[in-house]
């Protein structure tokens, strides 16, 4: 199983990909390249099941819709009680 994490700042986003509890790919995009970034990583590691987006800056609806047809998406938001279970 492999889910893939989105941490987006200001200017940059940045990639991680996990299997289980190990890191096998980071990256750092820039916030315009990020649903073609996305789009490679999942065809690089056609395991990824699932995913955690958190975000600094507001996303449109449509930017959260598009990366959630890619892959189901859990966004974090400030109601989230922590911790909590994938």
């Amino acid at each position: 199983m492999m889910n893939l994490i989105i941490d987006i700042g200001n200017t940059a986003a940045k990639l991680a990909v996990f299997q289980r509890d190990k890191i096998i790919e980071v990256q750092s995009v820039t916030t315009k390249k990020l649903i073609s970034e996305v789009e490679k990583i999942i065809d690089t590691y056609p395991g990824i099941e699932k995913g955690i987006l958190s975000s600094v800056v507001l996303l449109a609806p449509s930017e959260i819709n598009s990366l959630q047809n890619l892959l189901p998406l859990k966004v974090l938001e400030s109601s989230f009680r922590m911790p909590f279970k994938n």
